[in-house]
């Protein structure tokens, strides 16, 4: 079993402490994510079931657990899947994962701040000189291009897409998508489905079927071919 961590923080991690194979003798589980070395690895996955947050550490583990060192080129093969990553926009260190398997490619992008450059030089493109804003112009233009470039032609994309607009303007900087962002982005990289991931615990079941209808009528308008689904816990995705 292959365990692929974007980051570290609680939401992410919390459950490993649960994670019943891990206590489960003869269960082999490689875990990899952000770090240096695969001492750091452990290091992070650890710290959360040390005192005072946890009553036993991961000492009490036990199915044989392998922390994966970081390669040099950003990717890595584990059984059938290559795997590669690159940094996303959300604080601190971030990945985003393209798996290659059975002929698909497949984006795991949990936490991602779509276009927020973009977003951020509107709100003061009226203060800056012409030649400040012809600079800002090429760099939303670089953004754009890598946001494009990071997806591009997948199969299956799993981005984040947390926030509502009317959310988006209080917490823009959080590291979080705006939903309409990343279903544009993904129209405009080609990616062929869409699982529109993390989102906001505050939103109940009408708010989340808005959502979702309200990305589908983008891509209608759009005339796209994406097809569009709303992530859902326990959900299992036939590669078929």
């Amino acid at each position: 079993m292959l365990i692929i961590l974007t980051h570290y923080h609680w939401d992410h991690i919390c459950g490993l402490p649960f994670f019943v194979p891990a206590f489960v003798p003869d269960w082999n589980i490689s875990i990899f994510g952000p770090g240096i070395k695969a001492a750091n690895i452990e290091e992070y996955v650890s710290a959360q079931m040390k005192a005072p947050f946890f009553p036993v550490g991961t000492e009490t583990w036990l199915a044989k657990i392998n922390y994966l060192p970081p390669p040099q080129e950003h990717c890595f093969s584990y059984g059938p899947m290559n795997i590669s990553y690159d940094n996303v926009h959300h604080p601190g260190i971030t990945y985003g994962y393209r798996i290659q398997v059975r002929g698909k490619t497949i984006l795991y992008i949990s936490d991602n701040e779509c276009l927020y450059l973009d977003k951020s030089i509107k709100l003061k493109y009226g203060e800056v000189s012409p030649e400040e804003q012809v600079l800002y112009d090429r760099m939303n233009k670089e953004e754009y291009a890598s946001e494009i470039k990071l997806i591009q032609g997948a199969d299956i994309l799993i981005h984040d897409a947390q926030y509502t607009p009317e959310d988006y303007q209080k917490k823009r900087g959080w590291g979080h998508s705006c939903f309409i962002d990343t279903v544009n982005t993904a129209i405009d990289a080609g990616v062929k489905e869409l699982y529109l991931y993390h989102h906001d615990p505050n939103y109940d079941d009408r708010e989340m079927d808005s959502i979702y209808q309200h990305a589908k009528d983008i891509i209608k308008q759009r005339k796209a071919s994406l097809i569009c689904h709303l992530a859902v816990e326990g959900m299992i995705i036939d590669l078929e």
